[in-house]
């Protein structure tokens, strides 16, 4: 950087662009250094989750979101992002919880809404599948003992 030092808003503009880019380590140095300069953004950690999010590390992302849940606890987009991650983790409950909140929140929030939507239908639907599998396995039917 030479003489010139960056402004954390320079920093997060910089990396929003390598993230749009998919370049995202490029992205994670930048948006790294800024909440260096400017811990109390949640608006950082949620970029970062983000960026997370787009290398499919869902645990980092949820850790962001944490983050800017606890320094912003109403900002909906965050609820709605760690939602998404522990949807992308198969962990529907607790994204239904936060997609849940985002609603209460804001309950125009559209993005919630769908979250919450899709996450309970692939758990119904994993549920449904789990349970017509176990009925119809061949381990469990007696008629695996009986042809010998």
């Amino acid at each position: 950087m030479g003489w010139f030092r960056k402004s954390a808003e320079q920093l997060i503009t910089r990396g929003a662009g390598y993230a749009m880019k998919g370049q995202f380590d490029r992205a994670l140095a930048d948006i790294d250094e800024a909440i260096r300069l400017d811990p109390r953004r949640a608006d950082y950690y949620s970029l970062r989750g983000s960026v997370h999010w787009g290398k499919d590390d869902y645990d980092g992302a949820i850790r962001d979101y944490n983050l800017a849940i606890m320094l912003s606890p109403k900002d909906t987009a965050f609820f709605a992002g760690r939602g998404t991650a522990y949807r992308m983790k198969k962990e529907y409950d607790l994204a239904i919880s936060d997609f849940e909140e985002a609603i209460r929140l804001d309950p125009q929030n559209a993005i919630a809404f769908f979250g919450r939507g899709r996450s309970t239908e692939i758990q119904r639907d994993r549920t449904r599948t789990s349970s017509r599998a176990t009925a119809t396995s061949p381990l469990t039917s007696s008629s695996v003992f009986l042809k010998a």
